[in-house]
């Protein structure tokens, strides 16, 4: 009976790890490039994020400031119109001249 060896099957089991664990090796080396992209990315929108946000300061600030006109605009507006209606009002009621004035300023 003559005695064979595993010498053979060692080899080949090793040459199949060898070559899995560069596989592996490589995959994580691509893996390890693409969360650093991937940070470098979020990294970058952060400061593109900042800075568009402080230079748009200036634009809040100024559409800010025209809405809180339009408000003044419209409560004065309404105030205006409600004394125009009761000047005329007052005008049809044949009032004086002192309570007319008075309903002016």
């Amino acid at each position: 009976m003559s005695h064979r060896t595993f010498a053979p099957m060692w080899d080949l089991f090793r040459v199949s790890s060898d070559k899995l664990a560069l596989c592996h090796l490589e995959l994580m080396r691509k893996m390890n490039d693409l969360i650093r992209d991937i940070n470098k990315y979020g990294d970058e929108q952060v400061k593109v994020h900042r800075k568009t946000k402080e230079e748009q300061v200036g634009t809040l600030d100024a559409v800010q400031a025209v809405q809180v006109q339009s408000g003044h605009l419209q409560k004065f507006r309404e105030g205006y119109h409600a004394k125009c209606i009761e000047l005329d009002r007052l005008r049809k009621e044949g009032a004086p001249q002192k309570e007319l004035e008075k309903v002016c300023h």
